[in-house]
């Protein structure tokens, strides 16, 4: 109850100390001045002075001055102005009221939607927006159109690979128009790969920009067959082939989505194929092929949820203490002891694979593997611990790949 009585009491002794400050007897009296006229001796009675930006404030303004509390002189000063004040100590803090509303629009978010296309006018798959100075982001859809929560005064960042960036200021817009101008350089070896494509498939189902090309396929079945899983290895081993001769630094990789039905349901198929790009660098570690060069949304079971979770500190969850112990001592040392144990792991337990994978000496190889043993205390004779670490390697390499 005590506790209790102390909380009112001090609210109390606040708002007697807010009131007693627009309350003091301070009387002034003043015909046909200047507002700094006025400004100034305010401060000369009372110690109070205006703090203000240089045009936000007529301080040549003649007003007349007939007050006897601080809060009437205050309110007469700026009397007829577009401004507020608020008294911190001493000081009288003058803003100009459309800086307040502006500061307010800034902070609301508002729903922001758009369509960015190139200089032709067709639709430009992919392509990142950003809110100037954050995080907060997203990608255009299979139709170009992008949506995005946004305060109405921000600046979005439009870019892509091959096209110029451009910012965009919204200045209050809720729906925007957006054309990007391609880089020809770069179009020509993409224009020359989605020809070689059109060999296998039809060119109506080939959409294409600077750095990317999406492929739809029409399937007779809801499950990818042997055959269509064949054509397209086959199609990438052409086009590599073909980059390689023009001795091109392309780098061509495929990601397939889920087969879905209904033209509405290719957004989703779209946003896998992403997705399963995005886990193509983690792909090739785990299996230890420098060269993969698909993966397939449908393939990727569990980890499909891990990789579309974009909370870091929630997929930290899934780490096994002993990977974040490895990769403490690692940055800590300089060592590569969980590169190590990824390796081993992937190489079902062998020293000598692991020393061939990693082309160090076997008693190097052996040394760390003993030294992981030591820092961690893994038993790797129970097929569970292994099993949490293989899915925790993974779950790691997605969270440094975010």
């Amino acid at each position: 109850m005590k506790n209790k009585r102390k909380a009112i009491l001090l609210v109390g002794a606040l708002l007697c100390l807010n009131l007693n400050i627009f309350s003091q007897n301070i009387p002034l009296k003043m015909n046909k001045v200047s507002v700094k006229k006025a400004m100034t001796e305010l401060k000369e009675k009372s110690g109070y002075s205006f703090v203000y930006i240089a045009g936000d404030l007529d301080t040549k303004k003649i007003v007349d001055i007939d007050a006897e509390q601080l809060q009437e002189v205050i309110e007469q000063i700026l009397e007829g102005q577009n401004v507020s004040y608020e008294i911190k100590d001493k000081n009288i803090i003058i803003r100009k009221k459309e800086v307040e509303q502006s500061m307010l629009n800034e902070k609301k978010l508002q729903d922001i939607s758009g369509l960015v296309m190139d200089v032709m006018g067709e639709p430009i798959v992919g392509v990142n927006v950003m809110e100037k100075g954050t995080t907060n982001g997203t990608i255009t859809d299979m139709d170009g159109k992008f949506l995005l929560k946004a305060p109405a005064n921000a600046t979005l960042i439009i870019s892509f690979i091959g096209y110029k960036t451009l910012a965009v200021n919204l200045e209050g817009e809720k729906n925007v128009n957006i054309t990007l101008k391609e880089d020809l350089e770069q179009l020509d070896e993409v224009d020359i790969i989605a020809n070689e494509i059109s060999m296998f498939y039809p060119k109506e189902h080939i959409y294409k920009n600077v750095s990317q090309i999406v492929m739809l396929q029409k399937m007779d079945s809801d499950k990818e067959d042997d055959a269509s899983i064949r054509c397209l290895n086959e199609l990438i081993d052409i086009v590599k082939k073909s980059i390689s001769k023009r001795d091109q630094n392309t780098n061509f990789n495929v990601g397939v989505g889920e087969i879905v039905k209904g033209y509405r349901n290719l957004k989703n198929s779209y946003k896998q194929s992403r997705i399963a790009m995005k886990f193509m660098k983690i792909a090739r570690r785990i299996t230890g092929d420098i060269n993969k060069s698909i993966v397939y949304y449908s393939k990727l079971g569990i980890f499909q949820s891990f990789i579309e979770l974009d909370d870091i500190n929630k997929l930290k969850k899934y780490v096994p203490c002993t990977i974040t112990k490895l990769d403490n001592y690692d940055r800590k040392h300089n060592t590569e002891l969980l590169h190590t144990l990824n390796s081993y792991i992937r190489n079902n337990l062998s020293v000598k694979k692991t020393s061939l994978d990693l082309m160090i000496q076997y008693r190097l190889a052996s040394y760390r593997i003993k030294k992981i043993k030591e820092i961690t205390n893994i038993n790797f004779d129970d097929n569970i611990e292994l099993l949490s670490l293989r899915n925790g390697l993974i779950i790691f390499d997605i969270i440094h790949n975010m």
